[in-house]
């Protein structure tokens, strides 16, 4: 498994074997499009590769499950059971899973009715992050639409109290934030961004995340509204067709002094 770090202009590519590139102290979410995690293995090597990148929130669009699927057939060690919006065994769906170790409460005021959307709150020590997960199908149209909704969603978000706000997703535009190599414009390239930007959301991602043999897109999207605290952010190998696409922070616990009284 490999991970690319950094910004386009100067991004390296290491393999686990070699080098960590996570600190100890961080907290890293994933996004995958994972197409299907009922065939045969994909989630055994979900489950290996959650397990080296030591992530604490996974996400995965094109989940394709319906209400069929007990979701203990879907468990990951060491996480919680995920949070689903399903659509049906033949396209769409999402998944989100958080790990043991914070805790967290979904925001159901916050999602879109209208697109796959889960939101959850993951508090991290004194941070809480509000944890976003969005879908696109790239057969979707009506643009209009899309823009409405997606600043309904962006409205409610900007109400949400959160110390970080990011929104990881598959929203099958995003050519325009490709750094190199310069991609062609994909339809909503010119109006979706500016929405995003206009809630003070910043897109993270500018290398290409979706290469076929004719084709090279950037299309899986990380946005967040507070770039302080961010360790690095990049894509992973993919586990079905899509690379993944991780942002890490810093989360260092600041140690209080030690005070004395008498007694």
């Amino acid at each position: 498994m490999s991970v690319r770090v950094g910004r386009a202009a100067t991004v390296c590519k290491f393999r686990f074997t070699q080098w960590f590139p996570f600190e100890n102290n961080s907290f890293i979410a994933v996004l995958w499009n994972i197409n299907l995690i009922l065939t045969d293995g994909r989630l055994e090597e979900l489950i290996e590769n959650v397990k080296t990148l030591k992530c604490h929130v996974v996400i995965l669009t094109e989940s394709k499950l319906d209400n069929t699927i007990p979701s203990n057939l879907l468990s990951i060690p060491w996480f919680n059971g995920p949070l689903r919006r399903d659509r049906n065994r033949h396209g769409g769906g999402c998944l989100v899973y958080i790990s043991q170790l914070p805790t967290f409460k979904q925001q159901i005021k916050v999602q879109s009715d209208f697109y796959e959307n889960i939101s959850v709150d993951v508090r991290v020590r004194e941070k809480v992050y509000s944890i976003n997960c969005y879908y696109r199908p790239p057969n979707a149209d009506n643009h209009e639409t899309f823009l409405y909704e997606t600043e309904q969603m962006l409205d409610c978000l900007s109400k949400h109290t959160a110390h970080t706000k990011l929104i990881m997703s598959d929203l099958n535009f995003g050519n325009i934030y490709c750094k190199f190599p310069v991609l062609n414009p994909k339809p909503l390239d010119m109006s979706a961004p500016e929405l995003f930007s206009s809630h003070n959301f910043q897109q993270l991602i500018d290398i290409p995340t979706f290469m076929t043999t004719n084709t090279v897109s950037l299309i899986d999207l990380v946005f967040s509204d507070n770039i302080d605290n961010i360790q690095c952010q990049g894509t992973v190998s993919p586990i079905a067709d899509h690379e993944g696409v991780f942002v890490c922070f810093y989360c260092i616990r600041v140690l209080e002094k030690p005070s004395t009284r008498n007694v």
